[in-house]
């Protein structure tokens, strides 16, 4: 899936750009995959975890949006891309919707111990603890 056409390219511009509206629309046409993946193996949903759209967020999993892609060439998922943003309402949502919190990345860490590193302890796994099974 790594090679995009150009509304997913365009796609991935307005995420970054924080453009939520016009991508939301952009999905809505039906031109562009909702889990393309980008040349460092991120999906959309990722690229929305990480600048911490959180409308955006919602608007991807409620269409059908992988919420455990594993493609990132380090192995980060948007759960991970969710707690080092420290954005808690979004690694809930995630939870939500079925994101594994004991996915690791390359270097054997897992989206809590990431945002515990970088001091996001809102997002580490104790204030989660009700996903735990």
């Amino acid at each position: 899936m790594a090679d995009l056409t150009l509304d997913e390219e365009k796609l991935f511009d307005l995420i970054e750009q924080r453009k939520v509206n016009e991508a939301k629309e952009l999905i809505k046409t039906g031109d562009v995959r909702i889990n393309c993946i980008d040349k460092s193996g991120m999906n959309p949903l990722d690229q929305a975890c990480f600048r911490g759209e959180e409308e955006l967020v919602r608007f991807l999993i409620e269409n059908g949006a992988n919420v455990d892609n594993r493609a990132h060439e380090q192995g980060y998922t948007c759960l991970m891309f969710a707690a080092l943003a420290g954005n808690p309402t979004i690694c809930q949502m995630l939870l939500d919707a079925g994101a594994r919190p004991h996915a690791v990345n390359t270097i054997n860490r897992t989206a809590s111990e990431l945002a515990a590193f970088v001091g996001q302890h809102e997002c580490t796994f104790f204030n989660f603890c009700n996903f735990i099974t």
